[in-house]
């Protein structure tokens, strides 16, 4: 999954917290890697949020590059988990927030 946020986004800052509880408790069974594409202008901020988040970060350095994600998943706005078939590069969901956000409401308690 590629993770478009940043640290001065509300709803972000929000969703991030139950996306680490989710992605903690993974089974082994389907493996999901995150990789958090930052949307955060300067470095100490990304940093800063990014150390509270267990998974692969795109380098800072990177922003180029993270500019290029964006625009190739046609992100407008942000929180956005973009879900790929890594066998496969195929898109299975361009938004899963709102997947992610119902299991917590339904299955673990309200987001």
């Amino acid at each position: 999954m590629l993770y478009f946020t940043a640290s001065w986004c509300g709803p972000c800052r929000a969703f991030t917290p139950r996306l680490v509880q989710l992605y903690s408790t993974q089974d082994g069974r389907h493996p999901v890697e995150v990789v958090l594409v930052s949307r955060d202008s300067d470095e100490r901020s990304a940093a800063a949020y990014r150390s509270h988040q267990p998974w692969l970060s795109l380098p800072s350095q990177g922003r180029e590059r993270a500019d290029d994600l964006a625009d190739l998943c046609g992100i407008r706005s942000i929180p956005r988990l973009v879900v790929f078939d890594a066998r496969t590069g195929t898109v299975l969901s361009e938004n899963a927030v709102q997947s992610a956000a119902d299991y917590f409401k339904f299955g673990a308690g309200e987001f």
